[in-house]
């Protein structure tokens, strides 16, 4: 939930920086130049205090080798089906990341062109969308201790597909503003709940082992979803991507379906 602060004060910092540049428009190739590294010596300022202060503890050696290394991997493939569960959450969260990539990576141009937004109205609602991805992390994150992560994240999918099919339907710059906000509150309950989950479904042993599996799906399914978005907004039109978004999102929503209540789970 804190991490989104960090984006709204970036997003404050770009906006200055633009402002700095502006002539007539807020949207200067000047500008945007500038924006990039500005908010490089931004996020330097803030890491240097603790890099200068704080002190790793002398890391313990552990002699283990490549090879075994490999065999400890291909044997944890060989049995990840007797995980219950995880699976279909890995499937679920693949093709959720792939829905939101796309989004990431085409919001603005999609609000630009269809909705009529203009840069500053757009920063605007992502510094609030921001706020709210940070309300929901949190509040969300409590709610699924209480219901469960795998509730939480029926409730985040829910909200998404109707989210994505406001867009589809509407081009009011209302509706635009209220349905971002609600996704950015799912967006950030569905971070919460995910990690949650996936502390559930991995064997406790190798949780860290399996946190790293993630990152890694979650890195390289990810490119998919932007290009079959952008080759769609080139041939067709932004509601055919947004048609193919809703697509992997109903489809995510259905394998979320089939993890049990992972509460009663314990490897």
């Amino acid at each position: 939930g804190f991490g989104f602060l960090g984006t709204i004060a970036s997003v404050g910092l770009a906006y200055l920086v633009l402002r700095v540049f502006a002539t007539d428009t807020l949207e200067t190739v000047a500008g945007v130049k500038a924006a990039f590294p500005a908010i490089a010596l931004f996020f330097l300022a803030f890491s240097l205090p603790f890099f200068l202060t704080h002190k790793d503890k002398p890391a313990k050696q552990y002699a283990i080798g490549i090879t075994k290394t490999f065999l400890a991997i291909k044997s944890t493939f060989k049995n990840i089906a007797k995980l219950e569960g995880l699976i279909p959450f890995v499937i679920s969260a693949a093709l959720f990341a792939n829905a939101l990539a796309a989004i990431d990576v085409f919001f603005f141009l999609f609000a630009k062109k269809e909705i009529g937004i203009t840069l500053q109205g757009f920063m605007l609602l992502f510094m609030a969308q921001s706020l709210g991805a940070s309300f929901g992390a949190i509040s969300f994150g409590r709610l699924a201790d209480k219901i469960g992560p795998r509730s939480v994240l029926k409730i985040g999918g829910v909200v998404w597909i109707v989210v994505v099919s406001s867009f589809l339907l509407s081009k009011s710059i209302v509706i635009f503003w209220i349905a971002g906000l609600l996704g950015s509150v799912a967006f950030g309950s569905v971070l919460s709940a995910s990690r949650a989950l996936f502390v559930f479904l991995a064997p406790q042993q190798k949780i860290g082992e399996f946190f790293g599996y993630s990152q890694i799906v979650g890195k390289f399914t990810g490119l998919f979803g932007p290009v079959i978005a952008g080759w769609l907004i080139v041939k067709y039109s932004y509601n055919a991507a947004l048609m193919m978004v809703l697509t992997l999102l109903i489809i995510s929503f259905l394998f979320i379906l089939k993890i049990p209540d992972v509460r009663k789970i314990v490897h």
